[in-house]
């Protein structure tokens, strides 16, 4: 919720930024905007809920992590940080409180309210990030986008298995210091793996720096889990989804079953993320194509027969599951 009272031209420019950042997101790992309300003193961006608190307090807590589960964490962040990079838009305010769980073991990467269209040859000239997460290069006056996020995430990952961050001070000039000289302790209980690849992220130099997508291909993350991106479908209803994916056809028919018409959904769908029906859609599109990885996952571990189970209780259930569900259509 943003007040338009205290919106000067560049925080409208930023939400605006935001909005279209997430309207090209379609990543497990990344979370989801839903419907965008608009009212004559506020205005609100409704998301997908992940309540499961952040990544700092997490840390925090535990005082640090266990390689095989920062292991299991990072590597859905990275996927998720590759994912804006390979779409044309980086983040800029990579840190642990921009890092929340959905559930125990999944994490979300959230808050692009920085994020920014960037293609990987584009430098740009304005920063954007928490001091202690920040690249030595933010001095100069053109820097790379992308690098600035890859650094962010090798100060990530250092906090995540040391509970600290590896460069700080006693004051903004102190800090920037240690960051420009680059020493940071390394624990021994840190791997030599683990070690390698976070030296590689917090390479000084943005030139010889590691890139996102070669993060995956490290020592460290060798036996990782990459969540796969959803599959690309439009996020405003329209008929060629409708013909070619079995996804769509059940939100348009669940949808259907509210009470909202095609000829509804289609109209709607001129309006995007400021529509309430679309704010629906995609609210039931998300549910469906989290349904079907679901089901993915386990017919693939051999489970054929819950696939099964599910689908012959979903048909005998159908009103009572409609009833359950039918308290959304007063949002409209």
């Amino acid at each position: 919720m943003m007040d338009k009272a205290g919106m000067n031209q560049k925080v409208q420019q930023l939400l605006e930024g935001e909005v279209a950042s997430m309207e090209e997101m379609h990543h497990p790992n990344i979370i989801r905007l839903f419907e965008r309300v608009e009212t004559l003193s506020r205005t609100y961006l409704i998301m997908e809920y992940a309540g499961g608190g952040e990544l700092d307090s997490f840390v925090n807590a535990r005082g640090r992590l266990p390689e095989h589960e920062a292991k299991q964490l990072f590597s859905q962040i990275v996927s998720a940080v590759t994912h804006m990079h390979q779409k044309g838009y980086i983040h800029r305010d990579i840190k642990p409180e921009n890092i929340v769980f959905s559930r125990p073991g999944k994490v979300k990467l959230i808050d692009f309210g920085f994020a920014q269209k960037c293609d990987r040859t584009d430098t740009l000239t304005d920063f954007f990030c928490s001091p202690l997460f920040a690249a030595p290069e933010k001095e100069l006056v053109h820097y790379s986008g992308h690098k600035v996020d890859v650094y962010a995430l090798g100060v990530l990952l250092y906090f995540m298995l040391v509970g600290t961050v590896p460069f700080d001070g006693e004051s903004i000039v102190e800090l920037k210091m240690a960051i420009f000289k680059g020493d940071y302790r390394k624990p021994d209980y840190m791997s030599a793996a683990a070690s390698h690849i976070i030296s590689r992220m917090l390479d000084r130099n943005p030139d010889t720096r590691i890139h996102s997508d070669e993060i995956k291909q490290n020592f460290w993350l060798k036996e990782a889990h990459y969540p796969k991106q959803h599959a690309q479908f439009s996020l405003s209803p329209n008929m060629e989804d409708l013909e070619k994916s079995e996804t769509v056809r059940r939100a348009w028919n669940k949808l259907n079953d509210y009470g909202i018409s095609t000829e509804m959904l289609l109209d709607a769908g001129q309006h995007g993320v400021c529509s309430p029906i679309i704010g629906i859609y995609r609210i039931v599109l998300h549910q469906e194509q989290g349904s079907s990885n679901k089901q993915k996952h386990i017919k693939t571990t051999g489970h054929n027969a819950s696939v099964t189970s599910e689908k012959n209780q979903t048909k005998r259930k159908p009103k009572k599951q409609l009833k359950s569900r039918s308290k959304t259509c007063t949002l409209l």
